[in-house]
């Protein structure tokens, strides 16, 4: 399970800005200065998250892992805050966003069917 760290310029600028992850990733936040924000999730993005909840970041130390789960959610998109609002309120074209690509990690890469399985 890759870990995808996220840092948080502002709510309208994050490093990656619109990562692609798979079921199984853990991903981790951190601000890139002393700024607090506060993460909105969806119920479902994350394993053992069924319901809505937030997360708090605060300074230069990553917040825990959240491993991706996709349940009910397969994208989250303007999920920032901070006390001047969200990226809604500004011009960005394309806001902070995570999309969960279809499939799960299969480990190394090494083996893997192609074409030689068994029927249905």
């Amino acid at each position: 399970m890759p870990t995808i760290p996220i840092t948080i310029h502002s709510p309208c600028v994050t490093s990656p800005d619109h990562p692609h992850v798979r079921v199984g990733d853990l991903i981790r936040w951190k601000a890139d200065h002393g700024e607090m924000f506060l993460l909105e999730i969806p119920g479902g993005f994350f394993k053992d998250q069924p319901d809505d909840f937030e997360i708090l970041v605060f300074g230069q130390r990553f917040t825990s892992e959240y491993e991706v789960e996709g349940a009910k959610v397969k994208k989250i998109s303007n999920y920032i805050h901070n006390l001047s609002g969200n990226c809604s309120l500004s011009s960005v074209a394309a806001p902070p966003d995570i999309i969960i690509d279809s499939g799960i990690h299969k480990g190394s890469g090494k083996g893997g069917s192609k074409g030689k399985g068994k029927k249905a």
